[in-house]
């Protein structure tokens, strides 16, 4: 009886398992929506569960990245890649008494120039401004240093080093910080629908 129903199971599981691999393997291919005014877009799903997803807006373009799954039988969820603000620092020799702060855009490593920078001491700012690099003297003060940049989610990080460093921060985008929602989509045959109402259709 126990051993019955150890093999029922398994045979409903095994089932439930190859329903949802066929359909995944059904769904798997290229979508594409143009109709809407001014914003297209294309949806890549592949066999392996990731994705690509390019939205077009005028001379904008957005690409998204991650996983995607199936949710019952009408339903697919999108979940993008979470990035996060990071940044790393290394000992410089001839950076003469002085702690630099470079700035790039997460995702295509663009230099990002005259950075707002806040320089705190036990929660009081102790040097604020557009900063470049910091004296190692009010370093040695510093526990914690606030990043902003217009467009770009705010950063804030304790420093490790306090003497001749330079610390690359890398910033993503408020816009991009949006992208990284899961969006849910209906599934109605070869076509997916966004939440909005765009209908992506598979491509032969």
């Amino acid at each position: 009886m126990v051993k019955s129903k150890f093999f029922l199971i398994t045979y409903i599981l095994f089932g439930v398992f190859s329903l949802s691999n066929c359909q995944t393997v059904k769904l798997a291919g290229h979508y594409v929506e143009d109709a809407s005014y001014g914003i297209k877009h294309d949806l890549n799903l592949f066999e392996n569960g990731s994705f690509q997803y390019i939205i077009k807006e005028g001379l904008g373009r957005d690409t998204v990245l991650g996983d995607w799954n199936i949710k019952g039988s009408k339903q697919m969820i999108l979940s993008p890649k979470k990035i996060e603000n990071y940044h790393s620092e290394i000992k410089c020799d001839t950076c003469s008494s002085r702690f630099y702060i470079r700035i790039y855009a997460l995702l295509d490593s663009y230099e990002l120039t005259e950075p707002s920078v806040k320089i705190y001491s036990k929660g009081v700012i102790i040097k604020d401004g557009i900063i470049n690099f910091i004296e190692n003297v009010i370093m040695q003060k510093a526990d914690s240093i606030q990043i902003d940049y217009f467009g770009f989610e705010p950063y804030v990080f304790m420093p490790q080093n306090k003497n001749d460093a330079i610390v690359s921060i890398f910033l993503i985008e408020e816009q991009s910080k949006l992208l990284q929602k899961d969006r849910i989509l209906k599934i109605k045959k070869s076509k997916l629908i966004t939440e909005q109402g765009a209908i992506l259709r598979k491509q032969p």
